[in-house]
């Protein structure tokens, strides 16, 4: 799945009056071969810090509004390009890394302190990617082997990496958040064609759950698990897409045509929705055009994707300018 939307052309709008207000800030961009390179925030924490990838992938980042945009280096020469999913409150950061002899890819764990730290992967799935990262420092993603079906992984500190398992030995899964009591979500196929995917849920008690779809759906996919196990994801059928929430013990919600990447414990859900617009769910105000509640955002620029929330309403992803540029933004929620 691309993580870049078709850039559109922002109309002028003037912010509408919500109980929700935000201040923008650019991510900033890098600079290579005398030009900018566009730049993605794909994650946040509750302190604020972003991490998010560049064009020029030899140079992912971190920001904070303090720092500004820091580079996540220094990085072996071996790697081409890198990734950064998923960050979590101890500024450690997950995701993907590509070696540049044979163009592979390997999961990995970075922090300021001690770097870029390759998580090992199981011989017989060398090649594999981090998705999510919790605050015990227990990453998940997918890993995949030659003739295998992929299969969804759960890293612990100091006891390493173990397959969570799949629906059907043919077809793969992918892991996608883990919270803090372990729950782990994401979807996999469970026959080869379109539409097929379902929503997962792993446990240590119960092992590898078919989350189904509710009638109406053809797929399911479950995209992120807060502290006490409520899972976000996306539906889709004949009459398009829904974002959901599924509370432990309950039957699926549907929230609205969003396009679901970050939810928070307060329930507020953020995504993609329409023609490429930044969009938020909150339990009280409804879905809301993130465009119509920040202040300084460019004239000529619309927020397009968001990504990321964290727990006191700050937001992150991506803002665009037709035919030009993408770059990663910030909004800090105003008290």
């Amino acid at each position: 799945m691309s993580r870049v939307p078709h850039l559109l052309l922002a109309l002028a709008t003037s912010p509408a009056s919500y109980a929700l207000r935000y201040q923008f800030y650019d991510c900033g961009t890098i600079r290579f071969n005398n030009s900018d390179s566009d730049t993605a925030a794909y994650a946040l924490n509750d302190s604020g810090m972003v991490v998010g990838p560049a064009a020029f992938q030899k140079a992912p980042f971190w920001f904070t509004v303090e720092t500004g945009q820091m580079r996540m280096g220094p990085i072996r020469r071996s790697y081409q390009n890198t990734y950064p999913n998923d960050v979590n409150n101890l500024g450690e950061a997950t995701g993907l890394v590509y070696w540049e002899n044979d163009g592979s890819n390997v999961p990995f764990v970075w922090s300021k302190e001690k770097g870029f730290r390759i998580i090992p992967l199981p011989s017989d799935y060398p090649v594999g990617l981090g998705n999510g990262i919790n605050d015990l420092g227990q990453v998940v993603g997918r890993m995949d082997g030659n003739n295998r079906a992929s299969q969804p992984f759960l890293f612990t500190p100091g006891k390493g990496v173990e397959a969570l398992g799949v629906f059907d030995p043919k077809y793969g899964c992918e892991a996608l958040s883990v919270n803090e009591t372990g729950v782990v979500v994401g979807s996999g196929l469970v026959d080869p064609y379109p539409g097929h995917s379902r929503a997962f849920r792993w446990t240590r008690e119960k092992g590898l759950e078919n989350l189904g779809a509710p009638d109406g759906f053809w797929e399911s996919t479950a995209r992120v698990v807060t502290g006490d196990g409520t899972i976000y994801g996306f539906l889709y059928g004949p009459l398009g897409g829904q974002a959901f929430r599924l509370r432990p013990g309950g039957g699926f919600e549907t929230l609205g045509p969003l396009e679901v990447f970050d939810a928070n414990d307060a329930g507020q859900v953020v995504g993609t929705g329409g023609t490429d617009i930044a969009k938020l769910y909150d339990p009280s105000l409804g879905t809301i055009d993130l465009n119509t509640v920040t202040d300084g955002v460019p004239q000529g620029w619309k927020l397009a994707v968001a990504y990321g929330i964290n727990s006191r309403g700050d937001v992150c992803g991506i803002y665009v300018k037709q035919g030009s540029r993408t770059k990663g933004f910030f909004l800090k929620r105003l008290e």
